[in-house]
């Protein structure tokens, strides 16, 4: 694959954010580097997150990724709506 973006990261975890807002799921952005987004994903007391996703279109990375050591990947290029099911699916 090439080191070239091919989707921007920013406006798809804005569209994750709001897509997990939608079905009921608190998630917030964070700072990351160039060609990287990220986002919290909080439990139901919002104290602490139960997740965080990556979405990387840099370097060696073009994908989302979550879990326990990012073991959940979905191709960057993924559709939102794929993308919030498959997180949504393997939430504590």
């Amino acid at each position: 694959m090439s080191n070239e973006p091919t989707v921007d990261v920013e406006q798809a975890a804005e569209d994750l954010v709001a897509a997990l807002e939608k079905a009921g799921v608190h998630a917030t952005r964070f700072t990351t580097g160039p060609g990287t987004a990220g986002l919290n994903v909080w439990g139901e007391d919002a104290r602490y997150p139960v997740d965080t996703v990556t979405i990387s279109d840099s370097g060696r990375f073009h994908d989302y990724a979550w879990g326990p050591n990012y073991q959940h990947t979905l191709p960057v290029a993924t559709p939102t709506a794929e993308v919030l099911a498959a997180i949504i699916a393997t939430l504590p």
